[in-house]
Formats: structure tokens, C-alpha cells, sequence
């Protein structure tokens, strides 16, 4: 009988092709199979069920020949220091059900930790953290690095679980303690500011903030210079009464800048968010020099009187008795430049009885207290000093 060497090269081949890969070959090396033989699928150790098997109505499952290495659950998990030491574990599929890994850990709340997961066997790991209650506090489906505040003092834990019940795998994972949160997150802890000391802050994770806060005087003006603001937006928060609050940044100008004037006594806050450091200086430029309103009016006791628009929607009011059938004029100017000025004159009740840019007239139908406003006709970056004369 002659031998065909062409169909012993195919059958050959045909054996070459079914037999396990060395890597398959070391993944099965520790796995057991209740039925069945244990074949690698997509890079996990499964067992292959023989049909008659199946018609039994039985079922193949995995066991690991390893016991498992760490607890099940927070009361049993293993404990692990924020020292940055590899911590390896392994997960295995069992007859009684899925395996989970816990470790557990003791941290701050006013802190910022930092972990790194690496799944030696692709696929067979989910990472989880978790607070004493079992709520998650951050996750990462892949390896790499993840921070996270430990949200409260006392413990808080890994769940490491594969994603799939039929997922195992080795894998490694460390802690390392972090950063303080420099800046506290909310009204309550909020940092407070002291006008003219600046104030360093870090964005240390995604949807971090840092809340400053400032006692602002009435009628005071004041100054915030962010270094950074790309980097980190900032949010005004003030509460009642209104505070005026204006962008005074030219284009290009670091650091930006926002001026402001509180219409009362009130505690402010500022909100930075985005990503990376920033620094905060407040500062104060004294006090609006004449009041805004008609009840705080200055009393205008000379023919000329000198003043200053600190903010650029900044208004100054002043109050006079004026005789009826008398003719007066009044005339402003600001500015190194000359800068118009709109200039409104009002009766006791409030109702505008002249109105102009630069200079008026005015003849009063009756004697009385007359009110005489004035205002930048346009904003002006900066303070800018003006003089009101009548005559």
C-alpha cells in the first residue's frame, strides 16, 4: 500500500492548526472543568462542554485550581496601605458564583488618593471604589491611574469583579495617599480671602472646585485678579443683596481682572473650577465716593465738586436746593481724555426734569431739592476722574 505524502502534510497541518498555542496551553495549566476539557475563548480559560453533557442537562463550569486569595466582601476584605506597594490577586469563576476581590483602606476626607489598576490577564477585571456603604465613589473599567477624594474620614474599598461572570484573571493594584483638596468645595468650608494676600489653588481632580469667600463692605470697591483664567473659570456667587460685578480684562491682559461694588454688607463667594493652578488676589480699591442713589446722595455745597467713576457703569448722585425761575448750568468732564459724561437732573419725586452729555440748562418751575446724576456716557476700562460745576 503506498502512503500519500501530500495527504499526510494536509492531515499534519489539519493537527498543527487544532492544537493549543503555548499561551492558550499555560492559560488552561490551572483551571478544572466539572465536564468537558478547558479551551481558551478571546483570552479566557472557558470549558468546553461535550454535547452528550448538555443533554444531560448538566453544565460546565470553571474552577481554578488556586484558592481564593482575597475576601469576598467589605467585612472580609484585605487590607491595603496608601503606600504605592503592588498588590497582585486573582479572579476565578466558581460553581457557587462569581468571584469578587475587596480591599480596604482608611482615608481623609479633606484628601485626594490616587490608585493604579493593571490587569495581567486582558479583560478580567472591572476596578471599583466604594465608601463604607458599598456607594461607589469612582471607577475605572480599564487599567491605568484614577483619583478620587475619599468624600468623608473612615474607610472606603476596591471591589475588583469581573465584568462577565465567566472573566478571570490576575491582576495588580496599588495606593498611593495624595494631595490635601487645598480649597474646601462648598459655602460651608469655603477658604476665606484677606484683601491683598493671594491665594494658590489646584483643580486636583475632574468636577473639583474650590469655593473662596470675602467679606464685602457696602459701596467698597474691589479688585480680582485671576493668573490663570483658561484654566480655571471662575464663578461669582454672591448672595442678596446685588453686587455689580464687571469684566474690566483687555484683550490678551493676564492676569484677567473683574472689579466689583457690593450694594450692602455681604459675604461673597468665588467658584473656580476647570483643570490645573490658578492664583487669586483680591484687592481693595477703597470706597465709591459718592452715593448711587437719591437717598444717599452727596449734598452739593460748592459750585464744583470732584469725583470718581470707579467702575464703569459706576453712577454719582448729588442733592440742592434750587430757586424756581432761576436759570443754572452744569457741566462734567472725565477723564485725562476728555470723556462725555451724561448728566440728569431730577426733582424730589424722582422725575427727570433735564438731561444731557456734558453740559445743560436748567430753569426750575419752583424752588425745592433737585438731584443732578452723573454717568459715563460709554465704559471706560479703569477708575476716571471727573468734575461737576454749576453755575
Amino acid at each position: 500500500m503506498r502512503t500519500n505524502p501530500a495527504a499526510i502534510l494536509f492531515l499534519w497541518a489539519l493537527a498543527a492548526c487544532d492544537a493549543p498555542s503555548a499561551k492558550d496551553v499555560a492559560a488552561c495549566e490551572r483551571i478544572r472543568c466539572s465536564y468537558g476539557r478547558c479551551e481558551v475563548r478571546d483570552g479566557v480559560p472557558v470549558c468546553r462542554c461535550p454535547a452528550e453533557v448538555r443533554a444531560a442537562g448538566l453544565e460546565c463550569w470553571v474552577s481554578a485550581s488556586y484558592e481564593d486569595d482575597h475576601g469576598d466582601g467589605f467585612d472580609t476584605a484585605t487590607w491595603i496601605a496608601p503606600d504605592g506597594t503592588w498588590v497582585e490577586g486573582a479572579l476565578t469563576v466558581r460553581p457557587a458564583g462569581t468571584d469578587d476581590d475587596w480591599f480596604v483602606s482608611r482615608g481623609s476626607a479633606d484628601r485626594v488618593y490616587r490608585a493604579w489598576f493593571a490587569e495581567q490577564d486582558r479583560g478580567c477585571c472591572r476596578f471599583q471604589v466604594v465608601d463604607s456603604s458599598g456607594v461607589g465613589i469612582a471607577a475605572a473599567a480599564v487599567r491605568g491611574e484614577l483619583r478620587f477624594p475619599a468624600g468623608r474620614d473612615g474607610l472606603f474599598a476596591f471591589r475588583v469583579s469581573p465584568p462577565i461572570p465567566s472573566s478571570t484573571g490576575r491582576y495588580q493594584l496599588r495606593l498611593l495617599d495624595g494631595p490635601l483638596d487645598d480649597h474646601g468645595d462648598s459655602e460651608a468650608t469655603a477658604t476665606p480671602m484677606v484683601a491683598g494676600v493671594p491665594l494658590s489653588g489646584s483643580i486636583e481632580l475632574p468636577g473639583d472646585r474650590d469655593v473662596l469667600a470675602f467679606d464685602a463692605l457696602k459701596d467698597g470697591i474691589y479688585r480680582l485678579a485671576l493668573s490663570n483664567r483658561n484654566s480655571c473659570p471662575l464663578q461669582i456667587r454672591p448672595g442678596e443683596p446685588t453686587v455689580t460685578a464687571i469684566d474690566v480684562s483687555l484683550a490678551g491682559m493676564a492676569p484677567a481682572l473683574l472689579d466689583f461694588e457690593p450694594s450692602a454688607d455681604v459675604r461673597m463667594f468665588f467658584e473656580l473650577t476647570g483643570t490645573g493652578a490658578c492664583t487669586v488676589e483680591l484687592s481693595s480699591l477703597g470706597f465709591d465716593d459718592h452715593g448711587d442713589t437719591q437717598a444717599e446722595a452727596t449734598v452739593l455745597a460748592t459750585p464744583s465738586v470732584s469725583g470718581r467713576f470707579e467702575l464703569p457703569d459706576d453712577v454719582d448722585v448729588f442733592q440742592l436746593t434750587l430757586n424756581g425761575g432761576q436759570t443754572y448750568s452744569f457741566s462734567a468732564a472725565a477723564g485725562v481724555f476728555v470723556v462725555d459724561v451724561l448728566i440728569r437732573i431730577a426733582d424730589g419725586g424722582g422725575q427727570a426734569v433735564a438731561k444731557g452729555t456734558g453740559s445743560i440748562y436748567l430753569t426750575p418751575a419752583s424752588t425745592g431739592r433737585y438731584f443732578v446724576q452723573v454717568q459715563e456716557a460709554g465704559p471706560i476700562w479703569g477708575s476716571t476722574p471727573y468734575t461737576l460745576t454749576y453755575q
